[in-house]
């Protein structure tokens, strides 16, 4: 009888010195960014894509013109990016634009182009190694002028899309959501 309890105590002790379980997968995301020297990029990511899922983000600094910023994101959440310039007299979050409504993917779109793209944009992607080239401009809007974002080429359109924006700016206070609406 002591050598089946010897026995089973060991074997309960090995179960508690097992590895605990692997932390998803995470995956390479880099941000190609052009014309945005000094800009704050945040991606900002959770796995269910709602509002009320569980957001995690990470905020980088573009240093020079063409900046290339790196984020390890859990493969297959979804994914989205925002950004802030001090040179924007606004300082609002503005959404990186994945896909302008009236645009398909392949799409390249100038700064000119984007003011007068007002119809809604997506902003979200699936999170897998991948490099999105995205480009950067300042909008006048009034006496002011506002930082927009967008991928260039246009990326797939995925999920949720915003209709509120500023000359084709699309900018948020709040985390989105990607699946759902807000």
């Amino acid at each position: 009888m002591k050598t089946t309890a010897i026995v089973t105590g060991t074997l309960i002790l090995a179960g508690c010195l097992t590895a605990p379980a692997a932390a998803a997968d995470k995956v390479p995301v880099k941000l190609k960014l052009k014309d945005c020297d000094g800009c704050r990029i945040s991606a900002t990511w959770n796995k269910t894509g709602k509002i009320t899922g569980n957001f995690k983000s990470k905020t980088k600094v573009a240093h020079g013109d063409n900046a290339t910023l790196k984020f390890k994101v859990p493969k297959g959440y979804y994914l989205y990016f925002a950004g802030t310039s001090s040179r924007a007299q606004v300082d609002a979050a503005t959404i990186l634009v994945t896909q302008f409504v009236g645009r398909k993917q392949g799409d390249t779109v100038t700064a000119a182009d984007t003011q007068n793209l007002t119809k809604g944009a997506h902003y979200c992607l699936v999170a897998k190694k991948r490099t999105i080239k995205a480009q950067a401009a300042l909008i006048p809007a009034g006496p002011e002028s506002l930082l927009n974002l967008w991928a260039n080429p246009q990326q797939a359109a995925l999920g949720t899309k915003t209709k509120t924006n500023v000359r084709g700016v699309y900018g948020t206070q709040n985390v989105l959501p990607c699946v759902g609406t807000y």
